[in-house]
């Protein structure tokens, strides 16, 4: 038989409160929870003798939706894009 008490804890936890583009420096206040989704995080990974982000490093960035749809704009070749929601 197991047996319990109950402890209260106190615990600190790290609150995003702010995001700021890389590209164009914009910082926005989170205020709610779909702000976030506002920017998007990237992690780029160079493999051996890769020149970028170089030899074995890796780079990562957030870019706002202004940003990224100016660089996504510029592709020669459209990039693929999914539905995430598990709708169709």
């Amino acid at each position: 038989m197991r047996e319990y008490k109950e402890v209260k804890r106190e615990i600190t936890e790290l609150e995003l409160v702010a995001i700021t583009c890389n590209s164009c420096g914009t910082r926005h206040v989170i205020t709610d929870f779909f702000d976030k989704n506002k920017f998007h995080d990237f992690s780029v990974e160079g493999g051996y003798g890769s020149t970028c982000p170089g030899d074995m490093k890796t780079m990562s960035f957030t870019l706002c939706c202004d940003c990224l749809n100016d660089i996504t704009s510029k592709f020669k070749v459209s990039a693929t894009s999914t539905n995430t929601d598990g709708f169709d």
